[in-house]
């Protein structure tokens, strides 16, 4: 029996709390174009809509789909941050 969609995504959250904010309960989560805005804002660089959008459908930034929408942990752009400013590739 297929579990409802509900709570599904309050198991994922769930999961991803655990493991991007040591437990609290909520994990800081960034719809896919304010992810997008983030990563331009913080390093910089002028990265365009339809490349951010490719590297999240090929794998290169994860994300979790919920339904339509797409989620980025807060701590993935984070890390994309980090490694652009220690002059490392993405």
């Amino acid at each position: 029996m297929a579990a409802p969609l509900q709570s599904w995504t309050q198991n994922v959250t769930r999961r991803l709390a655990g493991r991007t904010t040591g437990g609290s309960g909520h994990a800081p989560l960034l719809t896919a174009s304010s992810a997008w805005l983030a990563l331009q804002g913080r390093t910089g660089i002028p990265i365009g809509r339809a490349t951010f959008y490719r590297w999240l459908s090929n794998g290169k930034i994860f994300s979790v789909r919920i339904g339509t929408k797409m989620y980025i942990p807060l701590s993935v752009i984070e890390e994309i941050v980090r490694r652009c400013q220690s002059g490392e590739g993405l």
